[in-house]
């Protein structure tokens, strides 16, 4: 068996691995009711902004409102980053596979794992399915394949 053969089966199980990864932090995160998820983003949140925006603040007080006012935006940037990175790591799984247009069979299946997810979530208590996350979710995925497919395409990265 050659090194390229043996580097590539690899290539495709680490990726494989990580895409499930990818697939079992968002189930577990759409599988917290409205109220465990909505303590954890702006839990998070909070921290974030204490530990990077401190300064900007007169006053530490401040930063609960700030957090109650930003949750939203901030959740939604958070749908929007973790299928940028999904987006990226099923066009290197695909790619493994010497597909012609990894782009057309990558972004179709992250968008068909968002809509489960959304689905998923409707039946979750206080959750709902949104048609709004489902294209935040899409244009993530859209977005990091074509920057995975521009920064292979410069580099002629093999």
């Amino acid at each position: 068996m050659s090194p390229n053969i043996t580097s590539r089966r690899n290539r495709k199980l680490i990726y494989l691995i990580i895409n499930i990864l990818i697939m079992a932090a968002i189930f577990q995160f759409s599988s917290q009711p409205a109220v465990d998820s909505a303590a954890v983003s702006k839990g998070l949140l909070y921290r974030i902004l204490r530990f990077i925006a401190a300064p900007v603040f007169s006053n530490e007080s401040d930063i609960p409102g700030f957090v109650q006012a930003a949750d939203g935006v901030f959740r939604k940037c958070a749908h929007f980053s973790i299928y940028l990175v999904f987006g990226i790591f099923m066009f290197l799984f695909i790619r493994e596979f010497n597909v012609k247009k990894p782009f057309l069979i990558s972004v179709p299946l992250v968008f068909i794992y968002a809509v489960s997810d959304e689905i998923h979530q409707y039946f979750i208590p206080g959750r709902s399915c949104e048609f709004r996350d489902m294209m935040i979710d899409l244009s993530g995925a859209v977005l990091g394949t074509l920057i995975i497919y521009l920064i292979k395409k410069r580099s002629l990265w093999k």
